[in-house]
């Protein structure tokens, strides 16, 4: 009977999906760490695998072009207090 050391099972956080890989195996690469913030500021870390981070980026993309939209648009309030500096 063969014998394998130094096994690390994979498991994806978000479809489950499993695979147990050697340290060696060029498969490692296409798990991904995620790390993302809530909108309370609580740090949460995922593991992803290749299908699901594929997901993940566009999600991300999509979250990206949404913020920085909303970064550059005032407010009614930011464009009130404007009005009293004039």
């Amino acid at each position: 009977m063969a014998k394998t050391e130094n096994i690390t099972r994979y498991e994806c956080d978000r479809c489950h999906q499993a695979a147990y890989l050697t340290g060696d195996d060029p498969r490692r690469s296409d798990w991904r760490q995620i790390r993302r913030y809530t909108s309370d500021g609580v740090e949460a870390e995922r593991l992803l695998c290749a299908v699901c981070y594929r997901d993940y980026r566009n999600l991300a993309v999509s979250q990206d072009s949404d913020f920085n939209r909303w970064m550059i648009q005032p407010t009614v309030a930011d464009d009130k207090s404007k009005e009293g500096r004039s």
